[in-house]
């Protein structure tokens, strides 16, 4: 059996779904391993049952020994764009850079009222238009941009790997903004004061069977370089998290962060996710996922460990 098989990651949906994101507060949860074919799933609230249904009819199809044995399936379109619902359709949130929304000219709060001439009046409407599209087609976007009407056309391009994505958008460029609650006395910490400190930023979940198997690593790491600031950020309150750390052996601190602010900062759609920022304030290096991709990564930490702090 391949190692990955077993190192099992949690997967968020919709988000970051064929390269849209689609705001939900309590997203659908999977604990799926991709190259075992295993797909579980719980509903924690956001989108309906319907578009559920559709989401695990599509995963379990993926998944399926007829696609296996063919060993094809359809390329996954790609726009690069964060959506919530707008007011008369859907508003874009944020363009990731290099993407064909950001090629096309697409900009943050417009409002997508049609593709291809079809009104789009959510944004699960949206995901499954453009999913019905073809890699290397173009699609027309009537848009709304401050009160007035436009039109664009995009060709679409297929979505890139998850970890390929986040390197691009994150490493060797300054670590965003970050400010969390510690959970044993209530302080609030912002990773801009953590400079001239090398920093492993995890989020996490007290619920994922992937983090908990992280934490006897992340203690070992903790006890080895007491000089390292372990961040690991959830999304959970932190009266949840309390009950958890008083029957966990836990050696590094835990930070809660209920709004999620910080999960949108770093465009987290999986978890365990960990972010390497060295003493500089830079992301060097990130892993998604825990096991070997966590000790692969710990190396990394071993080498910018070594190297001195800016004076």
């Amino acid at each position: 059996m391949d190692r990955r098989c077993k190192q099992a990651q949690i997967v968020r949906l919709p988000s970051k779904l064929m390269g849209i994101v689609s705001e939900s507060s309590r997203p659908i949860h999977f604990v799926s391993s991709p190259l075992c074919g295993k797909i579980e799933g719980t509903l924690d609230g956001g989108p309906s049952m319907q578009f559920l249904s559709v989401v695990i009819a599509i995963l379990c199809y993926l998944g399926s020994p007829m696609l296996k044995a063919q060993g094809l399936q359809q390329s996954k379109p790609w726009l690069g764009i964060a959506i919530e619902q707008g007011k008369d359709g859907v508003r874009i949130k944020a363009i990731l850079p290099d993407t064909p929304a950001e090629k096309a000219g697409l900009k943050a709060e417009d409002e997508v009222l049609k593709v291809d001439g079809k009104a789009v009046k959510d944004p699960a409407e949206l995901i499954q238009l453009i999913q019905s599209k073809g890699v290397g087609f173009k699609v027309t976007l009537d848009l709304l941009r401050n009160s007035k009407s436009l039109s664009t056309s995009i060709q679409l391009v297929a979505q890139p790997d998850a970890l390929a994505m986040l390197r691009k958008l994150y490493v060797d460029k300054p670590a965003p903004t970050l400010a969390v609650e510690r959970v044993s006395d209530g302080k609030r910490v912002r990773i801009e004061d953590l400079k001239g400190k090398v920093v492993l930023l995890e989020f996490w979940t007290t619920w994922c069977p992937a983090c908990r198997a992280s934490i006897p690593h992340l203690n070992s790491l903790s006890k080895k370089h007491p000089d390292l600031q372990i961040l690991a950020v959830s999304d959970e309150d932190p009266a949840t998290l309390r009950s958890f750390l008083s029957k966990t052996e836990i050696e590094y601190p835990i930070y809660s962060d209920p709004k999620g602010e910080a999960n949108q900062a770093f465009q987290v759609s999986s978890i365990p996710s960990f972010f390497l920022i060295d003493r500089q304030g830079v992301v060097r290096d990130l892993a998604l996922g825990a096991g070997v991709y966590l000790e692969d990564l710990s190396r990394t930490l071993e080498a910018v460990l070594k190297q001195p702090g800016r004076k």
